[in-house]
């Protein structure tokens, strides 16, 4: 029984040993060369003859970048050191008016297109517009300005309405006021006209009398002259022919 046992491990020991045995020999034939042996013939190079031919062709290109990365950066810590310059300017320009600015806004000034650029490389500013074509000022201004002007249009609401007022009182003095009983300036001028007519009418009336009044005035006075004439011939009728001595005057 023992020796069956030892056999039997003999034999997996045999094909334990193979199955490494190939395994090693796999590995072997397919292994990388990490040397730096040069190539020869249908032997590739070695991985470190490669590598320092990549290392060799990277120092030449970083001999050409080299400069340009350096310029670079002086460029960009000159640009970062201006970069503190412009932005307080820009902070300076693009900063909210005070409610007591009084200078106009500006604007950047285009050529097609494009900002025109000053001597610094800064935009260059002129005075802003409106659509009328005046200078542009800062928001508090026109706040200011629209305050002023709601002020001003309630000053004039309210003397409109004191005008509204003093109209309605002047017309229905001119034509009265139903709700008062009033009869308005109108109505007055109206019944005074009628009653002027109606003078009128008297008094063309009292004209026609007093024309026919004087008329038999006359009238009476000639046919009292000639009673008289008549009378005065009979007195001195009677004084001739009776000697009746009568008075002449009978009134």
């Amino acid at each position: 029984m023992t020796t069956f046992f030892g056999k039997l491990f003999v034999m997996f020991n045999l094909a334990a040993s193979l199955i490494m045995a190939t395994a090693a020999f796999g590995v072997w034939m397919n292994s990388i060369d990490w040397s730096n042996t040069p190539a020869s013939g249908t032997t590739p190079a070695g991985k470190l003859t490669l590598k320092i031919a990549e290392i060799e062709d990277l120092k030449k290109s970083l001999g050409v970048a080299e400069p340009a990365y350096v310029q670079a950066q002086e460029d960009l810590s000159k640009a970062e050191d201006l970069r503190k310059d412009e932005r307080l300017w820009y902070d300076a320009e693009l900063k909210l008016p005070t409610a007591d600015a009084k200078e106009p806004l500006r604007e950047v000034r285009m050529d097609k297109g494009l900002p025109v650029l000053d001597a610094k490389k800064r935009p260059t500013l002129e005075p802003a517009q409106d659509g009328a074509g005046k200078e542009l000022q800062p928001l508090p201004y026109y706040l200011a300005d629209l305050a002023r002007k709601r002020t001003r249009h309630a000053e004039v609401q309210k003397e409109l309405k004191r005008y509204a007022d003093e109209d309605t009182r002047l017309t229905n003095e001119l034509v009265g006021d139903p709700e008062r009983g009033t009869r308005g300036l109108r109505r007055w001028l109206v019944e005074e006209r009628m009653k002027r007519l109606g003078i009128l009418d008297e008094l063309g009336i009292t004209e026609g009398l007093r024309i026919n009044t004087r008329v038999e005035s006359e009238l009476s006075l000639k046919r009292l002259e000639s009673i008289d004439e008549r009378i005065g011939q009979l007195v001195r009728y009677l004084k001739v022919k009776h000697n009746v001595d009568v008075p002449a005057k009978w009134r």
